[in-house]
């Protein structure tokens, strides 16, 4: 007797109420100009995703095993959207997946960003925010040096370096960090690293945010 296959993942929306009174800071192309924020829609039809040969082998499953199976679904600019499902059903394998973190060969399906096909030539810190469960940090250096040198670093162009300080600051208060930005990284709790990881990538102010794990 086989066990049964865990259920598939399913969407939930809601209109997003955070940072309704807050400035989510400035948005730059790669010649430095400030553009305007809107997201955008993510869209992804009968995704599928199989695991590599070498970690399929490694559970001793077939080689075909597919941890997604024909997934659909609509990500609506402005919306906070949720993947539920039980352990092992395949969520976080569909955000790496609609991020274009999984290969091409690994997968099939179609992913589609405002209606243009997913790029994965484009670097993933430009396409989208992602925060995965597991994060590292500089111990060392304090959440003020971790976000500014994050935004630094996304800076693809000299005129983009005015606009660090602000969002720097900005995502400080987003995300409730503004009492702990002289604090270094090795002392914070869990929850503060959390918070932390998430404004790591919300800092150069994506059009879209992946969390696998927010809690």
């Amino acid at each position: 007797i086989f066990p049964r296959a865990p259920p598939e993942p399913v969407v939930f929306a809601r209109e997003s109420s955070v940072a309704s009174d807050l400035n989510l800071g400035v948005s730059t192309s790669a010649t430095g100009e400030k553009i305007a924020l809107s997201g955008f829609n993510v869209a992804f039809e009968n995704v599928s995703v199989g695991l590599p040969s070498t970690e399929a082998k490694r559970r001793n499953l077939p080689t075909d095993h597919l941890v997604v199976k024909d997934a659909s679904g609509l990500f609506v600019r402005g919306d906070f959207s949720v993947i539920m499902g039980n352990d092992k059903c395949g969520k976080k394998a569909l955000l790496h997946a609609l991020a274009g973190n999984v290969k091409a060969t690994s997968m099939t399906g179609s992913i589609y960003y405002d209606g243009q096909p997913l790029n994965r030539d484009v670097p993933k810190w430009i396409r989208c925010g992602f925060v995965d469960d597991e994060n590292y940090f500089h111990r060392d250096i304090t959440v003020l040096e971790t976000l500014t040198f994050a935004m630094q670093l996304r800076c693809t162009a000299l005129q983009a370096l005015n606009y660090v300080e602000d969002n720097v600051s900005s995502t400080l208060d987003i995300l409730e960090l503004r009492h702990l930005q002289d604090v270094r990284t090795k002392h914070l709790t869990d929850g503060e690293l959390k918070r932390l990881a998430i404004a790591i990538q919300v800092v150069n102010v994506p059009q879209v945010l992946f969390v696998t794990d927010p809690t």
